[in-house]
């Protein structure tokens, strides 16, 4: 017995049109609109009927589709709706045994309109929510790219709503440094970290805590990073508002230290200002684990590094009054050190 083929709407050739025409015009591709129109096929017949183990087939090509009844395989049948002997299975899958499903054509009369209107309602539904994954996705792609945003609302919980271009980003209250606070109209710099749907218009996530953030506007105030003459090899930021940048010269003859800070340390007061206040140190790249670990503890003034290669493990000696600087307020500037460096570091 082979399945009847029903015609999804009064006009079938219109469907198979709509739909060639919505693959072109949308980029969505083929497979997507066939399963689309599937699944609004089936809810037709399923509301028509009751029966909610309907399955539709359909078939692009002449704009007709096939009813199906999902069955399970069962030795003694008890719901003839639902479930089907091995033997009357094997009509239709020849492999069919105890435990499977198997597809049993099923006839139904015309589902008229139903079929047309329920198919492209969820057609539109699915299309738009398709796009707009696909719109998140692409904006998704852009992970650490910064936007220059202007700030247009906050909700209560502290996220900021900002506004790039004709593109709309949320900031929230996590991803920005507590001390920062952000007035409806000012422009700030942020992070593309990810992106959420929202309806038919995807959104930015974006942050002003990301390490990333802090690359860019370097390279954005420093000529000599921008070009490639200093390189960033490291970078450590923390919530609480203090960051430290670990910086290497493939010029001998810059030092590139002295160009980050810049002339009279004005190229990271502009950074330090678009933080809102956060305090940057510079230190120098090394090789090194021993030096590069002494530089990133400054201020504090080291005597001696030893560290343990295998575990990962280095403990800086220093007089008596430097420790405390080493650590720092509640632990923030060793806890850098260590994001900076990749080491655990220890103060004896």
């Amino acid at each position: 017995m082979k399945p009847k083929k029903v015609a999804p709407a009064d006009n079938p050739q219109s469907l198979a049109e709509m739909i060639g025409d919505a693959a072109r015009e949308r980029g969505v591709p083929p497979d997507v609109l066939v399963s689309v129109i599937e699944s609004g096929l089936a809810l037709a017949a399923r509301r028509k009927t009751r029966f909610m183990n309907i399955a539709a087939k359909f078939n692009p090509q002449d704009a007709t589709f096939t009813l199906l009844r999902i069955k399970t395989v069962t030795a003694e049948p008890v719901d003839s709706g639902l479930e089907i002997s091995p033997s009357e299975a094997k009509q239709f899958d020849k492999g069919a045994r105890e435990g499977m499903q198997v597809a049993v054509p099923f006839e139904l009369p015309d589902l008229g309109r139903l079929a047309g209107i329920t198919t492209r309602r969820i057609m539109l539904k699915s299309l738009g929510e398709f796009e707009a994954e696909k719109k998140a996705a692409e904006f998704a792609a852009q992970f650490g790219k910064m936007l220059i945003t202007t700030v247009v609302g906050k909700n209560e919980d502290g996220d900021c709503l900002l506004k790039a271009g004709d593109d709309l980003a949320i900031l929230p209250r996590q991803e920005q440094s507590f001390r920062e606070e952000f007035g409806v109209g000012e422009v700030i710099k942020v992070i593309i970290i990810g992106a959420e749907a929202e309806g038919s218009s995807p959104v930015y996530v974006v942050s002003r805590t990301h390490p990333l953030l802090l690359r860019h506007l370097f390279a954005r105030e420093v000529p000599e990073i921008a070009d490639g003459k200093v390189v960033i090899k490291a970078l450590a930021r923390d919530t609480a508002g203090r960051s430290k940048i670990a910086v290497h010269s493939v010029n001998t003859a810059i030092d590139p230290v002295g160009a980050c800070v810049g002339p009279g340390g004005a190229r990271v007061q502009n950074i330090i200002r678009e933080l809102k206040g956060e305090n940057v140190d510079v230190i120098r790249w090394s090789d090194d684990p021993e030096k590069l670990i002494a530089e990133a503890l400054k201020p504090a003034v080291v005597k001696s590094v030893r560290c343990n290669k295998e575990s990962k493990d280095a403990w800086a000696t220093l007089d008596p009054d430097q420790q405390a600087v080493a650590v720092g307020k509640k632990g923030l500037n060793i806890r850098l050190a260590s994001r900076l460096t990749h080491w655990n570091i220890h103060v004896n």
